[in-house]
């Protein structure tokens, strides 16, 4: 590790996460915090895009994802009331071929899950629940956010 001052990531959710992976590949070393009293999930499910696959492929992630995903066959919109199909999108070989990566579904708790084991597993990457921001400033030479028991994180920067 780098002796260095950490970046400081407020929020642990899956962008709070995924920035500390892309920045531990780069040996810089983070320290996530998330307010709530775990790493948890909130809300329920969740759609990944060709550009978002190729972000996971990219922090070494892609067949976690893909274990864990379900690949429908077509992205359809229809009006909730009538039935009315507005639009009707191939989701098949063909687009994979196109755009490089499939589209996805997931529950929210399998992408929270996989993040998480990820983060611990990386030496350059601190996790800290129960650490409500409730200010930030900034010095210097850091970046400074203060919890709500008072406890100060101070790094190089704050995202």
């Amino acid at each position: 590790m780098k002796d260095e001052k950490p970046v400081i990531i407020v929020g642990g959710g899956i962008g709070g996460m995924a920035c500390a992976l892309a920045l531990a590949r780069r040996q810089i070393v983070s320290v996530v915090l998330e307010a709530a009293s775990e790493f948890r999930v909130y809300g329920s499910g969740l759609q990944f895009c060709p550009n978002t696959f190729k972000m996971v492929d990219y922090l070494g992630l892609l067949q976690r994802f893909y274990d864990v995903s379900i690949f429908p066959e077509h992205l359809c919109y229809h009006d909730g009331l009538t039935g009315f199909k507005f639009f009707d999108l191939p989701l098949g070989k063909e687009f994979v071929e196109r755009f490089g990566y499939p589209f996805g579904s997931f529950r929210r708790n399998d992408v929270i899950q996989v993040f998480y084991e990820e983060c611990q597993k990386s030496p350059f990457i601190q996790l800290v629940a129960d650490a409500k921001i409730q200010e930030v400033y900034q010095e210097e030479d850091r970046a400074v956010a203060v919890s709500k028991t008072g406890k100060e994180y101070a790094g190089r920067l704050l995202i």
